[in-house]
């Protein structure tokens, strides 16, 4: 649904302290996630920024977070299987700064060198 340059423009937009995904504390059972965000929370985010994108109007917000999770910006924190997104207020994820992005990147070029 979304190629990486597209996926890096949302990332950014999801990083802004004003506009930008709200980050709080989640807790589940006895475990806390700090700046992090629910499926839910991000569904919504999503929901409201594609509404104002041409290019996305038609976009399903449930694909455009699992293609985010593709392309690295956000981790899930409190699921087994940590290459897919799943909405919901029990499912947490980390949404990557711009240095651990850019620091994930620089070490998977490394290990593509050798």
């Amino acid at each position: 649904v979304v190629n990486q340059a597209d996926a890096h423009m949302i990332w950014i937009h999801m990083l802004d302290p004003k506009e930008g995904l709200k980050l709080s504390t989640h807790k589940e059972k006895k475990k806390s996630y700090h700046k992090s965000f629910s499926g839910t929370e991000a569904c919504t985010w999503l929901n409201d920024y594609i509404e104002d994108k041409e290019d996305f109007k038609d976009a399903d917000p449930l694909l455009v977070a699992q293609d985010l999770i593709s392309w690295g910006y956000i981790e899930p924190l409190n699921s087994k299987n940590k290459t897919t997104f799943e909405a919901g207020n029990i499912n947490f994820y980390l949404l990557k700064t711009k240095d651990a992005f850019d620091a994930e990147q620089a070490k998977k070029a490394k290990k593509r060198k050798r």
